[in-house]
Formats: C-alpha cells, sequence, structure tokens
C-alpha cells in the first residue's frame, strides 16, 4: 500500500511538473529573440517557439488575388498588406535578416480596378524590400508588359523583379528576370520560378506569352547559371500544383546527385489548391514544399540555422496568420507607408470613378419587365409598413454609413468592390452607381434594402396585383406554392442566397448559428403573422 502511494506521489509530482513546464513554455519568451511587437499587458505571441535567431528568415506569400485589404465587416478577418508590413518590421526588429519572395497571381482575376490594384500592389512590396515576385495566370491577363510605365514609382533601386525562368524573350524587359539573387543580410538566396505544365496550358491563350518548351532543361540551364554564384540556398516559385512540384523537386534532385556542383534546390512554394493551407510543409527528400493558401490571409516563414562551419543549414517553418493583431495602432498611422499607400489607393479610385465602370447585368425582373427600375426602401414602406419597420431595425439599413465610417483606409463608399454589398442593385441596370442615374437616385439606394433580395421595384409599385411579378420577386415562396418538397430546402436557398455577401471572407460568424435563427431577426412576412412565440417562416 505505501509502496502505491508512492509510485502515486511520484505521478503526481511528474504531472504537476509537465503541467508547469508546458505553462512556462506557452508565456516565456524562449529566447528573446521571436516575439513581435505588441502591448503591454497583451499575451505573448504563440509565434516561433524554441526558435534561435536565425541567420536568416525568408517570408513566402501569395496567391493574393488582388485582396488588399480585409473590408472591415467582420472580426477576426486575416490579410492585408498593411498589417503584412508591420508583421515583417517586427522581425526585422528583432534583428532577423529577412529574404522576402512573392509566388505570384498579386492581380485579381478582373474587375475595372483590376490593373490599378495590381500596380498598388507591387509599389507595397517594393515597400516591404520584396526580392523577387513570381508571374501567374492573373498577371498574364493584364497588359504586363506595361510594367516600365510604373517603374519611376519604386522606392529602391533594386525593386522587387518579377522572376520567370521558363518564359522566353523576358531578356527584352528589364524588370522580369531570369533569376535573382538575394545576398544583402545572411546567407545568399538564389530565387527561381518556374510556370508548370497545367499553369502553362492556361495562359497558352495570351499570345504575348511564349513559354520555352522543355521545362527539364530550364531547370538544368538556370541550376548551372545559378552555381557560378554559390548560393547558400534556392528557392524555387512553383506555378504549378504540388504533384508537379513534387517532381520538378525529384528532377532538380537527380541532376544534384549527377552532378554535385548544380545546386540543391532547397525550398519550393507552389500552388495551393485549398483556400486555407496546411501548418506543415511537405517534404520530397531534401527539398522543403510549401503552400500558403489563398489572398495572402497567411505567410510563411522559413528559418534558415547553421548547421555546422560549412555550407548546411537546418530549417524550421511557421505558418503565421496575418489577423487583427497586426492592425497599425492607433497613432501609429504614420509609421507604416504601406497603410499610406491604401490610402493613397483608396482616393485614386475615387477620383477615377471605378464604381461606375464595374458591369451590369439585367435581373431576372427585368427579363420580364425591361423598363423596372429601383425606387428604394421607403417607398416599399408606403404600403409594406411592418416590412419596413423590421428593416428599419436591422443592420441592412446602416449598410452604407458602415463604408462612410471607415477607417485604414477610408473612402471605402466609393470603392466598387465594397458597394456591391453596400447598397441597392449595384450589380444589376438601374441599380445604384448606374451611370443613366442621377444623383437623387443614387442616395435612395443606399443601404442594404428590400429590393436586394425582391429586384427592382417600379413594376410591383405601378401593378400590385401582378401575379407573374409577385413570383419574380418572391423566387424562393413561389417555387416553394408549386412544389412542396421545395419548401424543405427553402432556408438552405435563402441561406446560399445571402451568402453572396455574407461569405466567409467579409462574415467570418455567419456559419455560427443556423440560418434560421438569422431569419428569424429580419422575417417580415405581409401580412404580419400573429406572435406566438415561434420565429416566422420565410
Amino acid at each position: 500500500m505505501a509502496r502505491s502511494l508512492q509510485i502515486a506521489g511520484t505521478g503526481l509530482i511528474v504531472i504537476v511538473c509537465l503541467v508547469l513546464g508546458f505553462i512556462w513554455l506557452r508565456q516565456s519568451a524562449q529566447n528573446g529573440h521571436a516575439q513581435p511587437l505588441q502591448d503591454k499587458g497583451s499575451p505573448p505571441s504563440p509565434f516561433f517557439r524554441n526558435w534561435d535567431k536565425p541567420a536568416l528568415a525568408i517570408v513566402l506569400t501569395g496567391q493574393m488575388h488582388g485582396y488588399l485589404q480585409p473590408c472591415g465587416c467582420s472580426e477576426p478577418q486575416l490579410g492585408g498588406m498593411a498589417r503584412r508590413y508591420n508583421f515583417l518590421q517586427s522581425l526585422k526588429e528583432k534583428g532577423w535578416p529577412l529574404v522576402a519572395v512573392d509566388l505570384g497571381d498579386l492581380a485579381a482575376a478582373s474587375g475595372p480596378q483590376t490593373l490599378f490594384k495590381f500596380e498598388t500592389s507591387v509599389r507595397a512590396l517594393d515597400m516591404m524590400n520584396y526580392i523577387g515576385v513570381g508571374l501567374g495566370k492573373n498577371e498574364f491577363s493584364l497588359p504586363l508588359f506595361n510594367l516600365l510605365g510604373f517603374k519611376a514609382n519604386y522606392k529602391r533601386k533594386e525593386p522587387p523583379y518579377f522572376v520567370a525562368s521558363n518564359l522566353d524573350h523576358q531578356e527584352t524587359h528589364d524588370l522580369i528576370k531570369t533569376w535573382v539573387l538575394a545576398n544583402d543580410a545572411g546567407p545568399k538566396v538564389a530565387i527561381a520560378c518556374l510556370i508548370g505544365p497545367s499553369v502553362g496550358k492556361q495562359i497558352e491563350k495570351f499570345p504575348q506569352v511564349k513559354l520555352a518548351a522543355d521545362n527539364g532543361k530550364v531547370i538544368e540551364t538556370v541550376l548551372k547559371e545559378i552555381s557560378k554564384k554559390d548560393p547558400a540556398l534556392v528557392v524555387l516559385l512553383y506555378q504549378g500544383s504540388e504533384t508537379e512540384a513534387r517532381s520538378c523537386a525529384a528532377f532538380s534532385a537527380d541532376l544534384h546527385n549527377k552532378n554535385p556542383q548544380i545546386p540543391k534546390v532547397n525550398i519550393i512554394l507552389s500552388l495551393e489548391r485549398e483556400e486555407e493551407p496546411s501548418g506543415q510543409p511537405r517534404w520530397f527528400g531534401e527539398t522543403m514544399i510549401i503552400g500558403v493558401g489563398h489572398k495572402s490571409r497567411n505567410l510563411g516563414v522559413v528559418g534558415v540555422f547553421p548547421k555546422d562551419q560549412g555550407q548546411a543549414f537546418d530549417m524550421k517553418y511557421q505558418l503565421v496568420s496575418i489577423g487583427p493583431e497586426w492592425q497599425t495602432l492607433p497613432g501609429k498611422e504614420a509609421a507604416n507607408p504601406v497603410l499610406q499607400l491604401m490610402e493613397e489607393y483608396a482616393a485614386e479610385v475615387k477620383n477615377r470613378n471605378y464604381m461606375f465602370e464595374f458591369p451590369r447585368t439585367t435581373h431576372p425582373v427585368q427579363l420580364s419587365y425591361p423598363n423596372a427600375f429601383y425606387v428604394g426602401s421607403e417607398k416599399c414602406g408606403k404600403c409594406h409598413e411592418h416590412a419596413y419597420k423590421v428593416w428599419q431595425s436591422s443592420k441592412h439599413s446602416h449598410a452604407f454609413s458602415a463604408l462612410v465610417n471607415a477607417k485604414q483606409p477610408s473612402l471605402r463608399q466609393f470603392d466598387g468592390e465594397c458597394l456591391s454589398c453596400h447598397t441597392i442593385g449595384f450589380e444589376y441596370l438601374k441599380g445604384y452607381a448606374d451611370k443613366t442615374n442621377d444623383p437623387v437616385k443614387n442616395k435612395i439606394l443606399e443601404n442594404v434594402g428590400c429590393e436586394n433580395c425582391h429586384g427592382p421595384g417600379s413594376a410591383h409599385v405601378k401593378n400590385t396585383h401582378d401575379q407573374k411579378l409577385h413570383a419574380l420577386m418572391n423566387p424562393f415562396k413561389a417555387k416553394a406554392a408549386e412544389n412542396p418538397l421545395a419548401r424543405k430546402h427553402r432556408l438552405d436557398q435563402m441561406d446560399h442566397y445571402c451568402q453572396k455577401c455574407h461569405d466567409i471572407d467579409n462574415d467570418v460568424h455567419w456559419s455560427h448559428a443556423p440560418f434560421q435563427q438569422k431569419w428569424g431577426t429580419i422575417a417580415h412576412p405581409t401580412p404580419p403573422e400573429p406572435t406566438s412565440g415561434k420565429e416566422s417562416e420565410p
């Protein structure tokens, strides 16, 4: 019995020690090198635990798809170039030598602001001292070879070069390189970029793009050129899938094995099919393969640590989410040049009147009633008093003021990418900011109102008894009436419709509650249903 108690007591002591040790590891700064900037009293950062100061930190980003900044409609949204600047500064203030590279697909796929956003993105990368940027499918859809036109906007003598190792004739454009070398601080790093077969097929339609036919030959040629500079590490930006990246890693490893003078490819940053990346790198032999997800909501940091007196290094990897903790603090805005650039971007979007350039489509109501136009929620409230009161008490009735009051940056009320979810009918003919509307008409279409869901209401105002029009303005209700089985899926259909704006990026809390509960806050049947303690049917 005594022996059992002694064992139990010893076990309890061990457990207590483990728990205390775990708490210490979480709360302590470890070595004093890796804690990012934070206010006094805030919890210590979970980043880079058990890292000593690296000889070099390689920051990896990509697939931004034009996502310059979070919209600010909910928290905690991730990403944003101004926040990324603050993160990089926190590492610099720890004395970490940095090399920053981007995989490409900086540009959005489409939209009137696409080229201007791309130029702004490159200027931001310049401010963050990026070394190399890959070229992706979205870049090739732009007038890419006009890039020299905004070269004068760069802050540095050596700007972030575009890298495309298998793009023919890039030598005629002094911002496009076959490969680049970063050697200002820490071990020398060579950066190349290869456009893989899957992406190559997608960009064949662009006549200005000519890719080398044999990627294997390109890799061998580029690595031989790189070897002349004797880099400590080789980073390959791979515009292709992880599967293709693994094949590339195998090919380059075989080249090194046959000829040790050809350097190894140490890190491959490949395209990520999923929006949310894995926090762990994938290894193929001695090559670390990484994906960082979409919209630059996350970035990767590879720490390079000397192993011995030779050229060998150990590498550690950390995925970092760029969340609200990296927001510029009030009163510190002037210290963040990227934030100032975002303000300039917002002002220029306003000055160029981009919101009037967004494409307009015909609403289903307008297909049957070509002259139908939007009348505003107050007009609807003249007859639908109960529904109007429900709308007035909802956040939808104040949606436009959220843009007016936005900060970091301001002027969101002039950005069509925001207006599409904060005004009435922006994407349709006769909706908000249609060129044919006068200022008074635009004013009554501010906020999210009745016609966002029901379509332009002028034809209904003219003839309130048109049953065909009723069906067009209440499509989910009409389908349920025609088919009883459709009623079972009615809430799901409405939920899907709402997610055009309440998607995972803009409303991060949307999935936290069932749609029936959300609908209960804005249900507005006409005539009003008697209060029964039950949520109204849509």
